[in-house]
């Protein structure tokens, strides 16, 4: 059986082998055609830490966390309720299941990170997690950056938890941008 992180690289592979093969595939079931690409409208039936089951009339399709959002650390339990209807698009049709996504409808937003911020630009955004190492604060939906704690005192010594809080909004600033990489880090230096 295969652990969490080898099913999301497999479902990660088989979406982008189904999309550069270009290849237009459909599943009918009971009056239920679909192709990828596909706009559907469908109702959460459950819910796990790793995905969601979405009813799309008769057919039930999979809807992975990391499909719902840019927001690499995006837990689904804590965004969908069981019986919320979703918008997505049809990624993947296999003759034994369908997977959906959310954030395919819109934009990666790591497309326009070079033109939107820049080295030196102060920013707002909110501590989304605390690691010993520093602090993830999530500037828009997808666009997470580290702000190391060296970067967050004189000394650089102090623990990250004593200076900040999850979900506190502070205002940074931009000392790297790796769009390629999807990497931003951050200071606050500047304020002290």
């Amino acid at each position: 059986m295969l652990g969490y992180k080898a099913r999301q690289k497999s479902i990660l592979n088989q979406i982008n082998a189904t999309f550069t093969s270009g290849l237009i595939q459909a599943f009918s079931m009971e009056k239920i055609q679909l192709h990828i690409g596909d706009i559907v409208i469908g109702r959460v039936k459950s819910l796990n830490k790793n995905h969601a089951q979405i009813e799309l009339g008769e057919l039930v399709a999979t809807l992975p966390s990391i499909e719902y959002s840019w927001h690499k650390d995006c837990n689904i339990k804590s965004v969908l309720n069981a019986g919320d209807v979703i918008t997505a698009v049809v990624i993947i049709i296999d003759s034994d299941k369908v997977v959906v996504s959310v954030k395919r409808l819109k934009k990666n937003p790591w497309i326009d990170v070079d033109s939107n911020y820049v080295i030196g630009q102060k920013v707002k955004g909110t501590v989304n997690k605390i690691v010993g190492f520093g602090a993830f604060v999530l500037l828009e939906d997808g666009i997470q950056g580290l702000l190391h704690k060296s970067e967050m005192s004189t000394d650089g010594q102090s623990e990250p938890s004593s200076i900040l809080a999850e979900n506190q909004e502070i205002e940074v600033e931009v000392i790297s941008i790796e769009s390629d990489k999807k990497r931003m880090s951050f200071s606050i230096k500047y304020q002290l």
